[in-house]
């Protein structure tokens, strides 16, 4: 029996958003003979190994400019040298003390929390502008990142401060995002992208860590991986290919094009391993192996990315350079990026210039603002940043126009009422209009916005849009697998077949995710090539589709190495509830109970403040007949997460199902109360309520409701008919409004 077929629509949505978690905060790992700190000396701010140092001795202009760079202080031991905050002083949080100070050499943090002190010591510094974190060892291998970091901008932009990473929250022991839970974990969350060669080496276990790198920091093997005789001819390759072209304008061209051979931008992907939200599909990363061989990238969806696109949570760069007419065109990182030292390789607009005219986009004409304003450069306009990590401003790279129109309908933010944040929206489109005329965009465009606000736009537009190749790639394959969730009526095989064979890959996963929908002989036809796909991200998400159908005999082969792939990369994600959630739901479709159970267990075990580990399970033993194990469970859950709205909301389901709906009504008002803009959650609490004979009580919470969110109108036809039920004639008047 499959799991998902019996949860209630919240649940599943739930479930979705669980599955989604492992790539939103998931940064990975990587392969490779690794050495343990202790092994390795340092000297001159990395780490150094005698591979390492070979590329030093040769390459000293290439050294030079990477000593600039971020990556080159991405991590580092903690000394007078490496780190930046004031540790001789104390900062505050709400009702959180922190005070940091010196002994002997070494960096101590202590806080006062909740009454209690406890101290830690410094072992890694993490970064150093805008903002330094640092590390402390906790027991089995963990490192955690401390809360409190150090913003190194300059004081009159306020800067030099300690400041909390989560200001506007008072982040309690229980609570997920608390400094030592899960989700604030070096070793998973972040170790990857910040040294060389790291494996994590997670013992599921044991729940421990061994992790080790090659080298502490981001130096010549993340990008350039071995030098064997064979990796040196390909790179060679790479280069002589890449000079055997180069950027033009032709007469009349406005924006050069390439000329020449066409690009091998395969390197490039080297920077996608860590400039991307994805989940990990390998423990560790080597150089040119293929990004989609090595993680499972996050397509765009909410709320990740805005309804156009554009980037709300920190999603870094990948998924929207994606959707550029840059990656289009053939443009790479490099072509704007230093590829040693990584910045801008020219000031101002510069960069921009080298392939866009200066007569066509530099002048008055076409960004109609004062030259030596903000509304004149290229990137405000074309690149709007937004701040994470509290102090840390990042560039959207889709390199969109700016469209205030799409604000108007889909919520969108553009670039123009970023920087006069007095004016409308409707002020920016009128503006818009004056200089640019009528902004026309595709069908498909706005079709793609309308699905991803949550628009059911009908089969045939999404087929159109999905198929359109004026569309880029990942806007097609993120229309293709939200579809099933929005779209009422169901695609069929023969409208799925062309896509599952597509050559974009990212269509491809869409495409077997889609599948699900599929009746299951029909799916497994459709679906059973993907599982020898050339791309290990293509062939999990094939195995996933199938695991509940039956595969035929040609392809059993195929299946068990896919399906082994899948679960290695649960397996890589099991220190975090999102592994073990996922690995329960896959022993579920197979009808494996006990198996999902003792994962669901797992799930609660490392990260007990994770609510949909508690509903599955529960779940499980609704399925089982085992209602007194759900109710520990339910008790278990809310005495960790009492103010968790999904978990009373699925315990009243329960109660209801135990014959106890007075209880019931008691965990949906509390299921409101902490989700107060939930349909849903009203709806069932008023329906519980019109039960108990509670009619007045009941149109009391409509009406108390109907003042924050408008009533939907299956709320407004159950108030109606408790109101004439009640004899409430008030009631039923302000319900006809």
């Amino acid at each position: 029996m499959v799991l998902t077929a019996t949860l209630s629509q919240a649940q599943r949505i739930f479930v979705v958003i669980a599955k989604v978690l492992v790539s939103v905060f998931i940064l990975n790992n990587a392969h490779a003979s690794a050495k343990t700190a202790s092994q390795l000396s340092y000297k001159d701010g990395f780490i150094h190994t005698s591979e390492h140092s070979d590329c030093v001795d040769c390459h000293s202009s290439e050294v030079m400019r990477w000593h600039q760079s971020d990556h080159y202080q991405s991590m580092a031991l903690p000394s007078s040298e490496t780190v930046i905050g004031n540790f001789n002083s104390k900062a505050q949080h709400h009702d959180h003390e922190a005070y940091f100070w010196t002994d002997d050499g070494g960096y101590i943090i202590s806080f006062i929390e909740n009454g209690k002190r406890s101290t830690y010591s410094v072992d890694y510094v993490f970064g150093y502008w805008p903002l330094q974190q640092y590390l402390t060892l906790t027991g089995g291998g963990h490192y955690q990142v401390i809360p409190f970091a150090w913003d190194d901008r300059a004081e009159n932009d306020g800067g030099q401060r300690w400041f909390h990473m989560y200001p506007n929250e008072s982040i309690e022991p229980d609570n997920r995002l608390h400094w030592l839970m899960p989700l604030q974990n070096w070793n998973g969350m972040c170790a990857d992208c910040h040294s060389d060669r790291l494996v994590r080496n997670y013992d599921i276990d044991s729940n421990r860590f061994d992790s080790r790198w090659e080298n502490i920091n981001v130096g010549c093997l993340s990008c350039h991986g071995d030098m064997t005789a064979q990796n040196q001819e390909r790179i060679s390759h790479v280069l002589q290919q890449q000079n055997a072209g180069y950027w033009r304008f032709s007469e009349g061209d406005t924006t050069a094009h390439w000329e020449g051979e066409k690009r091998d931008n395969s390197a490039i992907e080297n920077c996608y391993f860590c400039h991307s939200l994805r989940a990990p599909l390998t423990d560790g990363f080597e150089a040119n192996q293929g990004f989609l061989n090595t993680f499972q990238p996050m397509l765009l969806q909410s709320p990740q990315y805005y309804p156009n696109g554009h980037i709300r949570d920190e999603v870094y760069v990948w998924g929207s350079f994606q959707q550029s007419k840059m990656f289009e065109a053939g443009v790479n990182c490099l072509d704007c990026h230093d590829s040693h030292s990584y910045e801008i390789k020219l000031p101002g607009d510069g960069v921009c210039l080298q392939c866009h005219s200066y007569d066509a986009y530099g002048t008055e004409k076409h960004h109609h603002h004062d030259a030596q304003s903000d509304g004149s450069k290229c990137v405000d306009c074309h690149m709007p940043n937004s701040t994470f990590m509290v102090v840390d401003d990042r560039r959207d790279h889709s390199f969109s126009v700016p469209r205030p129109n799409n604000s108007l309908h889909f919520g969108t933010p553009n670039a123009c009422t970023k920087c006069h944040q007095d004016k409308t929206d409707e002020w920016a489109a009128e503006w818009s209009s004056k200089w640019y005329g009528k902004q026309i965009q595709s069908p498909s465009e706005i079709n793609f916005m309308r699905l991803q606000s949550g628009e059911d736009i009908g089969l045939k537009a999404a087929l159109l849009m999905i198929t359109d190749e004026q569309l880029p790639p990942i806007k097609r394959a993120s229309a293709l697998r939200l579809t099933p969730h929005v779209v009422a009526e169901r695609l069929n095989s023969t409208q799925l077949q062309p896509l599952v064979a597509s050559n974009e890959p990212l269509i491809r996963i869409a495409a077997a995710e889609a599948s699900k929908t599929i009746e299951p002989l029909l799916r497994s036809v459709l679906v059973q090539d993907l599982l020898s796909d050339e791309l290990k991200a293509v062939r999990v998400v094939a195995a996933d589709a199938l695991i509940d159908v039956p595969v035929s005999e040609a392809y059993l082969v195929s299946f068990n190495q896919a399906f082994k792939e899948l679960v290695y990369a649960n397996q890589l994600s099991a220190w975090r509830g999102e592994g073990w959630l996922n690995q329960g739901l896959l022993h579920t479709r197979k009808g494996e109970l006990i198996e999902a159970e003792q994962s669901y267990l797992s799930a609660i075990e490392v990260d007990p403040y994770f609510p949909v580990s508690y509903i599955n399970l529960t779940d499980i033993y609704r399925a089982t007949l085992q209602p007194s194990k759900a109710q520990k469970l339910y008790e278990r859950a809310i005495t960790y997460l009492p103010q968790d709205s999904t978990i009373r909301y699925s315990f009243g389901l329960h109660l209801i199902r135990q014959g106890q709906p007075e209880k019931a009504a008691e965990q949906f008002e509390l299921s409101v109360k902490y989700q107060l803009d939930s349909e849903q959650y009203i709806f069932t609490w008023v329906l519980t309520l019109n039960a108990l004979g509670q009619l007045n009580r009941g149109l009391q919470v409509l009406q108390l409701h109907q003042q924050r969110i408008p009533l939907s109108p299956r709320l407004v036809q159950l108030g109606m008919r408790m109101a004439q039920q009640a004899g409430n004639l008030e009631a039923h008047q302000w319900l006809l409004k």
